[in-house]
């Protein structure tokens, strides 16, 4: 039923409402569908309104339209407020656009707005998403200087810029300094860490991972932590150790992804133990996981080597019958 049948007066307040609702749903076209609403209801926009517009295209990961917004905000005689601008820079920082986030936070800044603590938190995000470490440390000290202190996500945000750097050694050292300002490390911490261990192809950050691993209970890992694990044992070669993690899966109550298997497989194919490798694959129909291209490609690749037709025939007819051309 539409608003004039029944006998409703829109309102500001109404639509600023049905706006908010869109935004939080991350629907910025139904969100643009309230706005025209309102506007054809003879209804002035507010700040909100465009507020909830501008956030509705940063959660879509959309900075330029969520610019277009703020810049329409501003030709309306609105001046935007800080949450329209943290909007705009975790638009920015989702994509990784590390200069425009910077120039936006100027822009704030000189518009005689106070940044709070979800302004350097995306700013930090965005140097994360960028992978520019040395950034991520101005702006860590520039929070500080504002006498903002950081909180688990801002330590998240620069570990994780650490970890995709490869600088473990100062990613283990933001771990220290976050749990000695009593802060609690969650799975995004403990997923960084293991993210960079991984990476390293050290024998000593695997050692930490697998401890790591052993208390994944206490530590609440999940199964994108056990992957970082596994992709740790195939870089080592290390085919035993990365099925002994596959199979402590059901320990911890979690079910493996195909990119779990997948990884143990390819171990397996290159430690030249191919019949293993293909017990995997059954273990994946047995899960009810389709295997992919990704799946087969480790036997492809080990029986060109070895040179065994018979072999390859037999797997290109299953790769068939998984719907898979070879």
């Amino acid at each position: 039923m539409s608003l004039a049948l029944a006998r409703i007066s829109p309102s500001v307040s109404m639509f600023n409402s049905l706006l908010a609702d869109a935004s939080r749903t991350g629907d910025p076209f139904r969100c643009e569908h309230w706005f025209r609403r309102m506007i054809w209801s003879k209804c002035a926009p507010d700040v909100v309104s465009f507020t909830c517009v501008i956030s509705s295209f940063a959660r879509a990961g959309d900075p330029d339209r969520a610019e277009r917004w703020l810049k329409r905000m501003q030709l309306r005689g609105i001046e935007p407020n800080v949450t329209a601008f943290n909007a705009i820079l975790d638009a920015c920082a989702k994509r990784g656009r590390l200069r425009p986030a910077e120039w936006w936070f100027k822009y704030m800044e000189d518009s005689n707005l106070q940044p709070d603590r979800v302004s350097f938190c995306s700013m930090l995000n965005a140097c994360a998403k960028a992978r520019n470490t040395a950034r991520s440390q101005v702006w860590f000290d520039k929070m500080l200087k504002f006498r903002i202190t950081a909180d688990i996500i801002a330590y998240n945000a620069f570990i994780s810029a650490c970890a995709g750097e490869g600088r473990i050694a100062k990613a283990e050292e933001l771990l220290q300094h976050a749990v000695a300002d009593k802060l609690s490390p969650d799975l995004v911490t403990h997923n960084s860490l293991l993210h960079a261990w991984s990476r390293s192809g050290d024998r000593k950050d695997f050692a930490k991972a697998n401890q790591y691993l052993a208390r994944a209970d206490e530590l609440g890992l999940d199964v994108i932590s056990f992957n970082c694990v596994l992709h740790a044992c195939a870089r080592l070669s290390q085919a035993a150790e990365a099925e002994r993690v596959l199979r402590s899966f059901s320990t911890f109550r979690l079910v493996p992804t195909r990119v779990s298997y997948n990884v143990v497989i390819g171990a397996k194919c290159q430690a030249g133990d191919i019949a293993t490798a293909m017990s995997w694959i059954d273990a994946m129909a047995q899960q009810q996981i389709a295997p992919d291209i990704l799946s087969f490609s480790p036997l492809v690749s080990e029986l060109s080597r070895t040179g065994d037709s018979q072999a390859m025939r037999s797997l290109f007819t299953r790769m068939r019958r998984a719907g898979i051309a070879p």
